[in-house]
């Protein structure tokens, strides 16, 4: 009776370790240079300065960047990227499905496969540059949404020319910012000049 418990509660052990996921982290903290083409499936953690350069092939669950270190992402698939305590990621390009910049962090998005959720937290800041951006469906040009517990849907066109829509949040002293592609500065530019010498004939 004895060793039937025994292996009762050996396989119950057995089991319980089978089924239930181990969270483990891959620390990348050396202040170096890291590039992820690959599959992984632990939390990623990058500080104290260190720069990673996510590209296609990558599959991640969730990367938090700290301690003003920078993250380039141009493919690859992640759930959450996470900036926080004054870091910097660029999205050039892959799929996600949550941006969250948080702790005077920055999150640059010029190109994104898909993005379903943006949020902003903590005097984040989140510049996504692009053209025809509308919230809930109406154009709104290039402007700053601010607010705490600002929400809505996101649409528009990335620099990339891949389309956006996402749905955001936006809390305590946080800002995502509409930054128009360099052609559309460019016109406001020369408009502006023309404006202006326009201005100065009699």
């Amino acid at each position: 009776m004895r060793s039937t418990c025994l292996k009762n509660l050996v396989v119950a052990v057995i089991l319980l370790l089978w089924t239930c996921p181990v969270v483990a982290e891959l620390r990348l903290c050396d202040g170096g240079f890291h590039v992820i083409d690959y599959t992984v499936n632990d939390f990623v953690v990058v500080c104290n300065g260190t720069t990673v350069n996510v590209l296609d092939g990558a599959i991640l669950s969730e990367m938090d960047i700290y301690d003003t270190s920078k993250v380039d992402v141009s493919g690859g698939w992640m759930d959450f990227l996470i900036s926080c305590d004054d870091s910097l990621a660029s999205v050039y390009g892959g799929s996600m499905l949550a941006l969250v910049p948080l702790g005077n962090s920055w999150i640059n998005v010029f190109g994104c496969a898909a993005v379903d959720w943006l949020v902003v937290d903590e005097n984040g800041v989140m510049k996504i540059h692009g053209s025809d951006f509308a919230v809930d469906g109406n154009p709104v040009g290039y402007i700053d949404l601010v607010g705490n517990g600002h929400t809505g849907q996101l649409t528009g066109t990335l620099l990339s020319g891949d389309t956006l829509n996402a749905y955001f949040e936006i809390y305590n002293n946080g800002t995502i910012s509409l930054v128009p592609e360099p052609a559309t500065l460019l016109l406001l530019g020369i408009g502006g000049l023309g404006l202006l010498r326009r201005r100065g004939q009699p």
